[in-house]
């Protein structure tokens, strides 16, 4: 079995060579860069709430094209770059305008201990969801699982929705009043 799913999909199921998979991860890494840009700017303009919520749903939505994208096609590179770069833009905006949220909402005293156990909880996650990956992908095969795990990421926008955060106009809104 190979240790690295992604390498697996991609070149076995998609017929991609390594150049390609680099090219593929290059522009999530340029659309992060815009993201990381953009996310004051579209704060402001749209609302922190708002933005965060467009910017999350972009993040997740974007690999929901990729069981889709055809094998060995002139389509399949293109398709994924952009795939990898829309996430790319969604994962840098959207961590950009929570972080600055997280760090506005935590007494001083206590940012050690809220990004100590954000940390905690979110990477301590990553075994999880590679277990629970690749069993579905050897239960129900690499593109049924793909699925599955890009229908499971939209999940974040739920809590999103459903908390107060969409109606957060502007972010420093969200700083508690001094003692």
């Amino acid at each position: 079995m190979d240790p690295d799913p992604v390498r697996v999909y991609a070149v076995r199921k998609l017929g991609m060579t390594g150049s390609s998979i680099g090219l593929v991860l290059s522009a999530g890494a340029a659309g992060a860069l815009v993201g990381s840009v953009v996310a004051g700017p579209a704060g402001r303009r749209f609302g922190a709430g708002r933005s965060i919520l467009a910017e999350v749903l972009v993040e997740c939505s974007a690999f929901l094209v990729i069981p889709f994208v055809p094998a060995h096609s002139i389509v399949t590179l293109p398709l994924l770059a952009i795939a990898f770069a829309l996430n790319g833009v969604g994962t840098a905006a959207s961590s950009v305008m929570a972080i600055t949220l997280r760090q506005l909402v935590t007494p001083e005293r206590l940012l050690g201990r809220m990004n100590a156990s954000y940390r905690f909880v979110s990477f301590g996650a990553i075994p999880l969801g590679a277990l629970l990956g690749g069993t579905a992908g050897q239960l129900l095969g690499l593109r049924p699982a793909l699925i599955v795990g890009a229908v499971a990421m939209l999940s974040t926008v739920v809590w999103i929705v459903f908390s107060p955060l969409p109606g957060l106009r502007d972010i420093s809104e969200a700083a508690p009043e001094p003692a």
